[in-house]
Protein backbone atom coordinates (compact mmCIF):
# COMPACT_ATOMS: atom_id res chain seq x y z
CA UNK A 1 0.00 0.00 0.00
CA UNK A 2 1.43 3.49 -0.51
CA UNK A 3 2.42 5.85 2.01
CA UNK A 4 0.67 9.18 2.08
CA UNK A 5 1.80 12.64 0.27
CA UNK A 6 1.04 12.08 -3.39
CA UNK A 7 -1.86 13.08 -4.12
CA UNK A 8 -0.69 16.73 -1.87
CA UNK A 9 2.45 17.04 -3.49
CA UNK A 10 0.52 16.40 -7.02
CA UNK A 11 -1.63 18.87 -6.50
CA UNK A 12 0.94 21.28 -5.08
CA UNK A 13 3.03 21.17 -8.02
CA UNK A 14 -0.08 21.92 -10.23
CA UNK A 15 -1.07 25.18 -8.11
CA UNK A 16 2.74 26.08 -8.21
CA UNK A 17 3.13 25.71 -12.06
CA UNK A 18 -0.32 27.88 -12.54
CA UNK A 19 0.94 30.44 -9.93
CA UNK A 20 4.43 30.58 -12.43
CA UNK A 21 2.65 30.46 -15.49
CA UNK A 22 0.96 33.29 -14.26
CA UNK A 23 3.75 35.19 -12.93
CA UNK A 24 6.25 35.05 -16.08
CA UNK A 25 4.78 37.61 -18.15
CA UNK A 26 5.65 40.23 -15.12
CA UNK A 27 8.57 38.52 -13.94
CA UNK A 28 10.45 38.76 -17.47
CA UNK A 29 9.31 41.69 -17.65
CA UNK A 30 10.27 43.51 -14.12
CA UNK A 31 13.35 41.33 -13.61
CA UNK A 32 15.45 42.59 -16.96
CA UNK A 33 14.58 46.38 -15.62
CA UNK A 34 15.75 45.79 -12.24
CA UNK A 35 18.75 44.19 -13.19
CA UNK A 36 20.96 45.57 -15.80
CA UNK A 37 22.36 42.67 -18.20
CA UNK A 38 19.91 40.02 -17.77
CA UNK A 39 17.66 39.69 -21.01
CA UNK A 40 14.22 38.51 -21.15
CA UNK A 41 14.50 35.31 -22.86
CA UNK A 42 17.34 33.79 -19.69
CA UNK A 43 14.54 34.58 -17.02
CA UNK A 44 11.76 32.90 -18.64
CA UNK A 45 14.53 29.98 -19.46
CA UNK A 46 15.43 30.47 -15.52
CA UNK A 47 11.54 30.11 -14.56
CA UNK A 48 11.22 26.63 -16.70
CA UNK A 49 14.46 25.89 -15.04
CA UNK A 50 12.46 26.29 -11.60
CA UNK A 51 9.56 24.21 -13.08
CA UNK A 52 11.41 21.23 -14.06
CA UNK A 53 13.61 21.41 -11.29
CA UNK A 54 10.45 21.42 -8.60
CA UNK A 55 8.91 18.67 -11.13
CA UNK A 56 11.69 16.26 -11.08
CA UNK A 57 12.57 17.04 -6.77
CA UNK A 58 8.61 16.52 -5.97
CA UNK A 59 8.63 13.22 -8.07
CA UNK A 60 12.02 11.73 -6.46
CA UNK A 61 10.56 12.85 -2.94
CA UNK A 62 7.72 11.05 -3.24
CA UNK A 63 9.52 7.64 -4.98
CA UNK A 64 11.77 7.78 -1.87
CA UNK A 65 9.31 7.86 0.61
CA UNK A 66 7.19 4.84 -0.87
CA UNK A 67 10.13 3.06 -1.57
CA UNK A 68 10.89 3.28 2.82
CA UNK A 69 7.38 2.97 3.49
CA UNK A 70 7.00 -0.53 1.89
CA UNK A 71 10.13 -1.55 3.57
CA UNK A 72 9.53 -0.14 6.92
CA UNK A 73 5.95 0.35 7.07
CA UNK A 74 4.30 3.24 7.96
CA UNK A 75 5.81 5.39 10.41
CA UNK A 76 2.54 8.02 10.21
CA UNK A 77 -0.14 5.93 11.81
CA UNK A 78 0.79 5.52 15.06
CA UNK A 79 -1.49 8.30 16.45
CA UNK A 80 -4.34 7.22 13.81
CA UNK A 81 -4.26 3.30 14.61
CA UNK A 82 -5.73 4.39 17.86
CA UNK A 83 -9.16 5.97 16.71
CA UNK A 84 -11.35 4.40 14.16
CA UNK A 85 -10.59 4.87 10.35
CA UNK A 86 -14.40 5.87 9.74
CA UNK A 87 -13.89 8.93 12.53
CA UNK A 88 -10.83 10.03 10.64
CA UNK A 89 -12.31 9.58 7.20
CA UNK A 90 -15.19 11.79 7.85
CA UNK A 91 -13.02 14.77 9.77
CA UNK A 92 -10.48 14.20 6.58
CA UNK A 93 -14.03 15.31 4.46
CA UNK A 94 -15.05 18.26 6.53
CA UNK A 95 -11.67 19.33 6.28
CA UNK A 96 -11.41 19.20 2.47
CA UNK A 97 -15.35 20.20 2.18
CA UNK A 98 -13.56 23.51 4.15
CA UNK A 99 -10.49 24.24 3.47
CA UNK A 100 -10.94 23.55 -0.31
CA UNK A 101 -14.19 25.98 -0.52
CA UNK A 102 -11.81 28.21 1.00
CA UNK A 103 -8.72 27.72 -0.67
CA UNK A 104 -11.30 27.94 -4.20
CA UNK A 105 -12.76 31.41 -3.62
CA UNK A 106 -9.29 32.81 -2.64
CA UNK A 107 -7.45 31.49 -5.53
CA UNK A 108 -6.99 34.18 -8.23
CA UNK A 109 -6.36 36.86 -5.39
CA UNK A 110 -3.60 35.14 -3.90
CA UNK A 111 -1.85 34.41 -7.12
CA UNK A 112 -2.39 38.19 -8.14
CA UNK A 113 -1.32 39.01 -4.11
CA UNK A 114 1.80 36.95 -4.99
CA UNK A 115 2.75 38.05 -7.95
CA UNK A 116 2.63 41.72 -6.95
CA UNK A 117 4.54 40.73 -3.90
CA UNK A 118 7.72 39.21 -6.59
CA UNK A 119 7.32 42.76 -8.36
CA UNK A 120 7.37 44.78 -4.58
CA UNK A 121 10.34 42.58 -4.27
CA UNK A 122 11.88 43.12 -7.53
CA UNK A 123 11.73 46.71 -7.74
CA UNK A 124 12.14 47.32 -4.02
CA UNK A 125 8.06 49.02 -3.57
CA UNK A 126 7.73 48.56 -0.20
CA UNK A 127 4.91 51.25 -0.30
CA UNK A 128 2.48 48.72 -2.88
CA UNK A 129 2.19 46.51 0.29
CA UNK A 130 -1.29 45.80 1.15
CA UNK A 131 -1.99 43.82 3.93
CA UNK A 132 -5.50 42.64 3.29
CA UNK A 133 -4.21 41.08 0.37
CA UNK A 134 -1.06 39.13 1.99
CA UNK A 135 -3.73 38.23 4.71
CA UNK A 136 -6.30 36.57 1.90
CA UNK A 137 -2.93 35.07 0.35
CA UNK A 138 -1.93 33.30 3.66
CA UNK A 139 -5.41 32.16 4.01
CA UNK A 140 -5.25 30.72 0.83
CA UNK A 141 -1.76 28.33 1.46
CA UNK A 142 -3.53 27.81 4.83
CA UNK A 143 -6.90 26.26 3.48
CA UNK A 144 -5.03 24.60 0.38
CA UNK A 145 -2.64 22.79 2.61
CA UNK A 146 -5.40 21.74 4.99
CA UNK A 147 -7.51 20.57 1.51
CA UNK A 148 -4.72 19.15 -0.05
CA UNK A 149 -3.66 17.37 2.55
CA UNK A 150 -7.00 15.86 3.51
CA UNK A 151 -7.50 14.79 0.13
CA UNK A 152 -4.38 12.91 0.07
CA UNK A 153 -5.45 11.09 3.49
CA UNK A 154 -8.88 10.09 2.19
CA UNK A 155 -7.42 8.59 -1.36
CA UNK A 156 -4.29 6.93 -0.04
CA UNK A 157 -6.38 5.94 3.36
CA UNK A 158 -8.98 4.43 1.23
CA UNK A 159 -6.29 2.73 -1.12
CA UNK A 160 -4.77 1.21 2.47
CA UNK A 161 -8.29 0.05 3.33
CA UNK A 162 -9.27 -1.93 0.12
Amino acid sequence: MPAYGPIEAAISYVVFYIFVTRATPTIVEVVPSAIEGISPSFVGFGLAVVLWFGLAASVFEQVRRQIVAFREGYPDDVFQSSVSTGFWMLGYLALLLIGGLIAVRTFDRAIETGISLITMGVTLDVGAFVLPDFIVMVVFFIAFGVASRAIDRLIIGGLRER
